[in-house]
């Protein structure tokens, strides 16, 4: 079987959440007078669901307390957390050659609605970078 389209999950998959995830989940600790949490520590629980995490990291079982916490950690995603990924090593250049080699390339967000629509409109400069390094060289050249 042969595929001419190919679909990535860009988080976690294309680009590296690690830098946002430690400062969004920090800026919640700390607002609600908790330490701030080494890197190591919160990087070990990207992946999991987030109120697991700040269960966790919190040792509360408070359901309402972990929703404050959680609704803290997306106001600071939602304004700069998501901005904070960074394309993981050889990821262009793969991007490109699988370009070169005539695939179709879609990239998926987040499903959170606001997230997404803030992704569409406050990081255009990211969507560009990635949707130009799938367009075949030429037409990158016409682009430019």
């Amino acid at each position: 079987m042969q595929f001419d389209t190919l679909i990535f999950d860009l988080d976690g998959t294309l680009s590296d959440p690690k830098l946002g995830v430690v400062r969004c989940m920090n800026y919640a600790l700390t607002s609600f007078d908790y330490p701030p949490r080494a890197e190591a520590e919160i990087a070990q629980y990207i992946g999991p669901p987030l109120e697991e995490t700040i269960q966790r990291l919190t040792d509360s079982n408070d359901d309402q307390h972990i929703d404050e916490l959680v609704a803290k950690y997306r106001e600071r995603y939602f304004e700069v957390g998501y901005k904070e990924n960074e394309l993981y090593a050889d990821i262009a250049e793969m991007l490109s050659a699988l370009s070169n080699h005539n695939f179709r390339m879609g990239f998926v967000l987040p499903s959170i609605k606001p997230l997404r629509k803030r992704s569409s409109s406050d990081s255009r400069s990211i969507s560009i970078l990635i949707l130009l390094m799938a367009l075949p060289a030429e037409q990158q050249r016409r682009n430019n």
